[in-house]
């Protein structure tokens, strides 16, 4: 029962064993198996599956779909790996536009190719309400889930090589940001001082606070004597959780801000309102004194961090 090793690439190989011909064609079979390593590994690992056909112990694996796969790859990795609003985006995305058009490849027969002709699909005629193509900065975004995932599949040798690693992704769009002028940031706060979200768009204005650091926000992460802000966490939602805290985006962003007088002020005023509040609806008020923005006479445990009404982006 021989074996050897073909090379595909720096430390990756195809371990090729010889089991014979089959009976009914007559025709030689052999067994192909994808691994990642150096050549003395991939030597073990050929000497134990020869050893476990020897011996009557080897399980023929079950081929797998790319479907099949990715929607393993996000119950068992993506599910645990990744902020659950991230998790959902990968879900959306594979369910909705991968697996139609893509799922019923084999892995291992899947090609650079399908790839691209996927991202330039996508691109023309990738929106789900049939209204044209997907942006390029969105598309970008499935190729690195699918990267991402494929990368997976090499460690966990279900393919010998990463296939997207051969594919040229849509280049991100670069947006041009045109900031605020005084006169629109005075029109901004002026408007919203008789809405709900009053001290949400001035902090929002004055620190550049996320919007989901803004809804985490919580008293003891005001220092009202020097005037700081410390940014510790932020405020996020599923359906699934509902409101849940996570730590910021990156380590930079656990940062403290030096806050004008001007937001202190707001911000005072905003405690005074939850202290009257609070004293108005008695044991009925289960902000806890902690919270700053959400809602205050909401549970934080049980309610959305935006409120309904709230914009998605300023």
């Amino acid at each position: 029962m021989p074996g050897h090793l073909e090379k595909r690439s720096r430390d990756t190989w195809t371990i090729v064993i010889d089991v014979g011909r089959d009976p009914s064609s007559g025709k030689r079979k052999r067994i192909y198996r994808a691994f990642r390593g150096t050549k003395k590994a991939a030597e073990i690992e050929m000497a134990r599956l020869l050893t476990e056909l020897e011996q009557g112990l080897f399980v023929e694996p079950v081929k797998l779909t790319l479907g099949e796969y990715l929607k393993k790859w996000l119950n068992d990795y993506a599910k645990i790996s990744v902020a659950p609003k991230t998790f959902l985006r990968y879900q959306e995305i594979i369910l909705k536009c991968m697996l139609p058009e893509l799922g019923q490849i084999a892995v291992e027969k899947l090609k650079p190719l399908h790839l691209q002709n996927y991202y330039a699909k996508m691109l023309e005629s990738g929106r789900q309400d049939g209204k044209g193509g997907l942006s390029p900065t969105t598309v970008l975004q499935h190729h690195r889930i699918l990267h991402r995932a494929l990368e997976m599949a090499v460690k966990w040798q279900v393919i010998a090589r990463n296939v997207a690693d051969a594919v040229e992704p849509p280049k991100k769009t670069k947006h041009k940001i045109t900031p605020l002028d005084e006169s629109q940031v005075f029109q901004l706060i002026k408007a919203a001082e008789t809405t709900p979200f009053f001290s949400q768009v001035v902090l929002a204005v004055f620190t550049g606070m996320r919007r989901g650091e803004i809804y985490g926000l919580r008293w003891p992460d005001i220092d009202f004597v020097s005037g700081t802000i410390s940014i510790k966490q932020a405020a996020q939602y599923t359906k699934e959780k509902g409101i849940f805290f996570k730590v910021p985006k990156s380590e930079k962003s656990i940062r403290t801000i030096d806050v004008s007088p001007y937001v202190l002020e707001v911000l005072k005023k905003e405690k005074v309102k939850q202290n009257k509040a609070r004293l108005a609806a008695g044991e009925n008020y289960k902000n806890l004194k902690i919270w700053c923005l959400l809602n205050r006479m909401d549970n934080p445990s049980t309610r959305t961090a935006y409120p309904p009404g709230f914009p998605n982006s300023w």
